[in-house]
């Protein structure tokens, strides 16, 4: 990520600036379009969209995972696994810098967090389990296939909306 961002004043907080900005947006558009109550609208969104952010940015960078690592991997004899684990971490450092959006927004809207949120945590944890073996696979199919990535990107935007967030 420093490599990323390195030249960057804000670094990669520009990315959390950006998921804020689109949560602000959507919450106000689609906030007037269901008449709904910015107390149960915006923090539901809110988790939707960063939680969404970690599924979409997994699915789509899991396919350049050996791809964007093909120096390294004839280099070194580590496993292939590795590679997808940096992936993983990479996005949950920044799934961790977007969380700090969701206090923010609890604060904004005048919501106060319940002891039930900690099940979020095995959620969360499971959630990534998961992830992790499925980009594996898209990390090999598309290493193979080397259109696939363009299509599960225009899928994963696809999806976006099919999913209950908004």
């Amino acid at each position: 990520m420093r490599q990323r961002y390195r030249r960057s004043s804000l670094g990669p907080f520009w990315l959390t600036m950006s998921t804020g900005m689109t949560i602000g947006t959507i919450a106000l558009v689609f906030g007037q379009i269901f008449k709904s109550a910015a107390s149960e609208f915006v923090p539901f969104l809110a988790i939707g969209i960063i939680v969404w952010n970690l599924i979409a940015a997994v699915v789509t960078d899991a396919c350049s995972g050996f791809i964007s690592a093909e120096s390294i991997i004839r280099q070194l004899p580590i496993p292939l696994f590795v590679h997808v684990l940096r992936v993983i971490w990479r996005i949950l450092l920044i799934l961790a810098q977007n969380l700090v959006i969701l206090p923010l927004v609890l604060l904004a809207v005048g919501k106060t967090v319940q002891w039930q949120a900690l099940l979020a945590l095995p959620g969360l944890a499971l959630a990534v389990l998961n992830l992790t073996w499925a980009a594996l696979i898209l990390s090999i199919l598309c290493a193979r296939y080397r259109d696939l990535p363009q299509i599960v990107a225009s899928a994963v935007q696809v999806v976006f909306y099919l999913t209950p967030i908004i």
